[in-house]
């Protein structure tokens, strides 16, 4: 009831038959598919997937407070996302980061050599531009002339099995995390990022930024660019943890590939209001290594007009409905509470329906100070973003599942939030698909 996101541990996931189901899409690039009859919040209440239609605002999370405990060391950090922004995992026994900043090279290079029997090699590319690190073990396995073969002696039917290769604790690391083979389209953060504090989320997605990403400038936003659909849903989970609402953009881009020009599609996440920028520049620039001039340059520019941004996180118009009920108990006019509040009643005081999608937070919150209203200061100060539906899609028969937490039957699934059950409870439970996908593999 009180709009509040709670850490709830998942206890059960059970079958619940082969249904008809729906596609529904939001403009932050959220995907759910669910039944007709599954309900979605909405502010004055829940509503069916099938009762809603594009322009209705739905609750997604504005951030995702899990408080989590779990550390890695730095260098893993570092590595980790090295190679899921610049690297490439697909050699059978090295691993390579590519990257035309000295500093980046550098960076991943002392970190990688932090693994056991892990050793660095850094050369220039063919193009004579770009730097490359292969990291091996450092010895070259390689038959040489002279040198005694394997299976040297040889006799009867006896079946002798070849030494196996040795990689280096790097490679071993990497593969444990099942990155090995892992194509530019289908990277992934592994699923144990997810249960790691925020510092370490910081610098894992700072480094990740400084990879592939954009810092900003004059005139222009951050945002990741990615080519796995996967990847950047995983970017907008974690950047939920550090209170940063992102959007995702589908982009399709020019692509060489063996002298042959194609085109591909790709993903760009956008960050989304001015609290999620603030959020972006104290948490995640400052780990963003080698873009010093670009970092700065972005910075001197939100400071200089952070203060004439509109706001994109707004509560639902709906709310001018709460407002009336709280001004017609305290015996106002229109005219008295604009008087009295300092506050406009514009698009408050219409009765009929206007262009206006919803009001800031700032200006719900002076009229619960003004009503000493408890219900639209929780909704001023909530954890929910009120997302957009975009669109809904038949997606046929498929099997279904509904999932059990403790004390609540409601959570956030694909970033919405969502209940299966027609308790009137509210309270919202945070987890993370690739949390399930690595406790649930069966289901999932």
């Amino acid at each position: 009831e009180d709009f509040q996101l709670r850490p709830r541990a998942v206890t059960d996931i059970m079958w619940n038959g082969r249904k008809p189901t729906f596609e529904l899409k939001t403009t932050l690039g959220h995907s759910i598919t669910a039944t007709g009859n599954h309900p979605f919040r909405t502010l004055d209440g829940w509503k069916n997937l099938e009762e809603l239609k594009p322009g209705d605002r739905i609750a997604a999370p504005r951030c995702l407070n899990i408080h989590a405990a779990k550390t890695w060391p730095k260098h893993e950090l570092i590595v980790l996302a090295g190679l899921i922004s610049e690297g490439n995992t697909c050699h059978p026994t090295c691993l390579y980061f590519y990257n035309d900043n000295l500093e980046l090279i550098d960076d991943f290079a002392n970190a990688v050599e932090q693994f056991p029997d892990s050793v660095a090699k850094i050369d220039r590319r063919s193009d004579g531009k770009r730097l490359e690190v292969c990291v091996s073990t450092g010895q070259d396995t390689r038959f040489q002339k002279g040198q005694t073969p394997w299976n040297a002696g040889r006799t009867g039917t006896t079946v002798l099995e070849r030494p196996k290769a040795k990689r280096s604790g790097a490679f071993q690391w990497a593969d444990k995390l099942n990155l090995i083979g892992c194509q530019a389209i289908n990277k992934f953060v592994p699923a144990p990022v997810f249960e790691l504090a925020n510092d370490n989320l910081s610098l894992f997605l700072g480094r990740l930024w400084a990879g592939d990403g954009y810092v900003g400038g004059v005139n222009q936003m951050p945002y990741y660019a990615t080519s796995s659909h996967q990847l950047a849903r995983d970017v907008q989970t974690l950047l939920l943890r550090l209170g940063i609402v992102s959007r995702i953009h589908t982009k399709s881009f020019k692509y060489r590939y063996k002298s042959k020009n194609e085109i591909r599609q790709g993903y760009t996440v956008h960050l989304v209001g001015s609290d999620s920028v603030q959020n972006y520049i104290d948490q995640i620039l400052p780990h963003v290594l080698g873009r010093d001039d670009q970092v700065q340059i972005f910075k001197t520019y939100w400071e200089s007009i952070k203060k004439q941004q509109t706001s994109k996180d707004t509560i639902p118009a709906e709310v001018r409905n709460w407002v009336d009920v709280e001004r017609k108990a305290a015996g106002y006019t229109w005219r008295d509470l604009e008087r009295e509040s300092n506050v406009s009643i514009r698009e408050l005081c219409r009765k009929h329906a206007s262009n206006k999608k919803g009001f800031r937070r700032a200006t719900i919150s002076r009229l619960a100070e003004f009503f000493c209203s408890k219900r639209l200061e929780q909704i001023s100060d909530s954890h929910v973003f009120w997302d957009t539906v975009a669109g809904i899609e038949p997606r046929g028969i498929q099997d279904t599942y509904d999932l059990t937490v403790e004390e609540d039957h409601n959570f956030v699934a694909d970033g919405l939030v969502v209940h299966n059950s027609h308790s009137t409870a509210y309270g919202a439970v945070a987890y993370q698909t690739a949390y399930l996908k690595a406790h649930y593999q069966h289901e999932f």
